[in-house]
């Protein structure tokens, strides 16, 4: 079985303004990947030069499943060094990897934002005031 995976959201030489749909993009592959019979199966990523945005995949991808999986926030450098060595040329400036961080930023946030406690007021006619956190 093949699927295909498309994003065309990018706009020409530069980057996106967000990295929302980039990063929903990200998600869905990996949830792909997931799904499949054996983890063992490689994903195949290419872009139009083979550099920058096939590198900028790699390097989200890698930081989404270590945050998924509870291992906080990677080492963004030592990261794109390693995909450097499988690949010479793998980010072709340091704009690809000023978009990785705030990818990646924005995604923790959110995260954060998504598992915030919850606080919940009360309050008594003779002033006390109780707070009840409860944490999901």
């Amino acid at each position: 079985m093949l699927i295909h995976l498309q994003f065309t959201a990018w706009p020409g030489s530069s980057f996106p303004p967000s990295p929302v749909q980039f990063l929903n993009f990200s998600a869905e592959l990996l949830q792909f990947w997931k799904q499949q019979r054996s983890a063992a199966h490689p994903i195949v990523v290419h872009c139009l030069a083979g550099a920058g945005r096939t590198g900028l995949l790699c390097l989200i991808c890698a930081a989404l499943a270590d945050l998924s999986a509870g291992h906080g926030i990677i080492d963004v450098v030592r990261v794109a060094a390693a995909l450097c060595q499988q690949r010479r040329n793998m980010f072709r400036d340091r704009e690809h990897l000023l978009f990785a961080y705030q990818a990646i930023l924005y995604h923790a946030q959110d995260l954060l934002m998504k598992s915030m406690t919850s606080i919940t007021i009360y309050s008594f006619s003779v002033g006390i005031v109780l707070m009840i956190v409860f944490n999901y």
